[in-house]
């Protein structure tokens, strides 16, 4: 079996994530999900038949499966594919490596738990290409794993060891001031880029 990887930046791993959850969804009978699509949902808003369109997908799955207003379940061997419990585990896998709270300890448990095949599929988050791209007015966000709270800042400035960088992080939204504010000295592998 070949090995293939996939290189992104975290908002395309974040967009990868989201659409195996809608695919593991629609497995689930969950068809309401179908409005997190971000082009449908504009569309929903636009036309204001979002509550029409989740009341016809409730009554898809009475109509799929005689099951009324209950979801199957991921654990449901019955009703539920393998594929839809693959799709779940990879999804949690990079949600967990990229530190989203919420989310399975161990994604395997999903499989293990139905005797389903454990996908080998590894995440592997790297710090080294936001170096390289971190200069002075970068957005950047950090997320405390403490208190669950992310914080947009922009970068001041780079310290030549390329380790460290101080980031305004605080400044009344008074961003294109930012110079004129205290930054604080910041591990350049807690930052992301863009803001949240």
């Amino acid at each position: 079996m070949k090995k293939i990887t996939i290189r992104c930046e975290e908002a395309e791993a974040r967009l990868l994530a989201r659409a195996l959850d809608l695919y593991t969804r629609v497995g689930l009978l969950q068809f309401e999900y179908l409005s997190d699509c971000s082009s449908l949902e504009m569309l929903l808003s636009k036309s204001g038949t979002k509550d029409y369109f989740l009341e016809r997908a409730k009554n898809l799955k009475i109509v799929a499966t005689n099951l009324g207003k209950t979801n199957p379940g991921i654990f449901n061997k019955d009703l539920v594919q393998d594929d839809c419990r693959l799709t779940a585990h990879i999804t949690h896998q990079i949600r967990h490596s990229l530190g989203d709270k919420g989310v399975f300890e161990n994604p395997a448990d999903i499989c293990q738990r139905t005797n389903t095949r454990i996908p080998k599929f590894e995440v592997e988050v790297t710090a080294e290409d936001i170096r390289n791209s971190l200069v002075p007015g970068t957005k950047v966000h950090y997320c405390s794993s403490f208190n669950l709270v992310c914080y947009n800042g922009i970068v001041k400035e780079v310290l030549p060891d390329r380790d460290f960088a101080r980031v305004v992080f605080n400044c009344d939204d008074d961003w294109e001031n930012y110079q004129e504010y205290t930054s604080e000295l910041t591990k350049i592998n807690h930052l992301q880029l863009g803001w949240t």
